[in-house]
C-alpha cells in the first residue's frame, strides 16, 4: 500500500523544517551546545563541565581516599612498609606533642606507641577533600579504640586527620598530617577475655587479612561437613544475641 497523502505531507513538512534549521545554523555560524548530563564543581565553586576533567577528579579523589584508608590498615597491623607508602619521604606528622618526619613516625607509631597495647583499631569515617591541581587538603574523621594489656582497660577516642597531600610522580601521598582530638573516654574491656572462637587479630602480617587466597582451616571445613543434614554431629550451640559483637 502507498503512504497516505496526509502522512506524506507531514513527512515533507518535517524535512523542510529540519533543513531550514540546519541552513540557518550554517548561515549564522551558531551551533547548539550539547548539555552534559553531569554536573560538578571545583574547590572554588566553579562548574566543571569537561567529562575528562571530571573523570580525572574522580580518580584523584579515589586515590586520595585509598591512601587515607591504607594508613589505618598499616597502623593496626604494624606494617612498616605499608605505612611508609602513605607518606612522602619528607612528610611531617604531628600527633599532639609528637612531631617528626615519616621514618621517625613509623618507628614511633608501630614500635614505641602501639606495641604497648594488646590490640587497637582505627576507623576512617566522614571524609572531606578539596583538590587544587597537584595539592589536596582533606579532613578525615577517625574513631580509634586502644585495648590495653591489663585485660580490662579500653581507651576510646575520636578525632580528625587534617592532611595536605601532594601528587608527585603521579602518586598521591601525605606531605603533612595533624591530628585534631575531639573526645576521649575510658571503658571496661574485660569482655575481651574470651574470644568465643573468633579469629584473634594479630599486629603483623600474619593476620588473617593478609591470607591469599582466604580459606577456612581444615578443622572448620570438617565441622561444616559434619553439620550437614544426616550427620551424627550437630552444630555448636549458639550464643544469645546480646553477646554477639
Amino acid at each position: 500500500m502507498g503512504t497516505p497523502v496526509v502522512g506524506r505531507r507531514f513527512r515533507v513538512l518535517g524535512l523542510l523544517v529540519l533543513g531550514s534549521r540546519r541552513l540557518r545554523r550554517r548561515l549564522t555560524g551558531v551551533r547548539r551546545r550539547s548539555r552534559s548530563p553531569f554536573q560538578s564543581f571545583d574547590q572554588k565553586g566553579l562548574r566543571v563541565t569537561d567529562l575528562s576533567e571530571k573523570l580525572q577528579r574522580l580518580v584523584d579523589r579515589q586515590e586520595i581516599l585509598d591512601c587515607i584508608h591504607r594508613y589505618a590498615r598499616a597502623l593496626d597491623r604494624h606494617d612498616d612498609e605499608l605505612l611508609r607508602s602513605v607518606f612522602h619521604a619528607d612528610a611531617l606528622d604531628n600527633h599532639g606533642r609528637w612531631v617528626g618526619f615519616r621514618d621517625d613516625f613509623v618507628q614511633w607509631a608501630n614500635h614505641e606507641c602501639h606495641t604497648k597495647l594488646a590490640a587497637h583499631m582505627h576507623h576512617i569515617t566522614t571524609h572531606h577533600c578539596e583538590i587544587d591541581g597537584s595539592i589536596a587538603h582533606t579532613e578525615s574523621y577517625v574513631l580509634f579504640v586502644h585495648r590495653y594489656k591489663d585485660g580490662k582497660t579500653v581507651h576510646v577516642a575520636g578525632g580528625r586527620y587534617i592532611d595536605r597531600l601532594e601528587k608527585r610522580g603521579g602518586e598521591w601521598r601525605i606531605a603533612l598530617r595533624r591530628l585534631v582530638m575531639d573526645y576521649r573516654s575510658v571503658a571496661d574491656g574485660s569482655v575481651f577475655g574470651d574470644s568465643d572462637g573468633y579469629p584473634k587479630g594479630v599486629q603483623d602480617t600474619t593476620d588473617i587479612s593478609y591470607e591469599r587466597p582466604l580459606e577456612l582451616p581444615a578443622e572448620l571445613l570438617a565441622q561444616v561437613h559434619s553439620d550437614r543434614p544426616g550427620s551424627s554431629a550437630g552444630p555448636p550451640p549458639c550464643r544469645s544475641a546480646g553477646t554477639l559483637p
